[in-house]
């Protein structure tokens, strides 16, 4: 390569990254709301998945205290955990950055967290625990059922 096309192509390059800087300064910005940030949104779809935040956590691979960290003081998603937390939460990205509004996450969580939270360790018992589980449970239903029907 000839020493005069180096300092052309620098300078080209020099002038691509200035025109790219200056478009993205011109780009419109949407202000969010306080309640529009990232770690809100994510600490309401965690709510919503039924979710700890420890075990979020440890389900992407991060501790508690980052997790915690994400949820409560930063407005931007740490781009190594955006696949994750997606598949994880089983959100799509757009859903999770805000780009679209939440559609597959109910604005409320489930009324009973604790109980869902005890179901999931259950799935991870025994399969002769789990059955006995599943018995309890089919008998008080059908428990239930008959006083509801005298």
């Amino acid at each position: 390569m000839s020493p005069t096309v180096v300092p052309s192509l620098k300078s080209a390059l020099d002038s691509l990254a200035s025109l790219l800087a200056g478009a993205y300064r011109a780009m419109p910005r949407k202000k969010s709301t306080p309640q529009e940030t990232f770690g809100r949104r994510l600490a309401r779809i965690r709510r919503g998945r039924g979710l700890t935040q420890p075990e979020l956590a440890k389900k992407i691979g991060i501790s508690g205290r980052m997790l915690a960290y994400y949820e409560a003081q930063t407005e931007h998603v740490p781009a190594h955990l955006l696949g994750k937390l997606s598949e994880v939460l089983t959100v799509p990205t757009d859903e999770l950055l805000g780009a679209q509004p939440l559609r597959t996450v109910s604005a409320e969580a489930p009324e009973n967290l604790r109980f869902w939270r005890r179901l999931r360790v259950a799935e991870t018992l025994p399969p002769s625990d789990r059955k006995a589980i599943l018995d309890h449970l089919e008998a008080l239903i059908a428990k239930r059922k008959l006083r509801q029907a005298s």
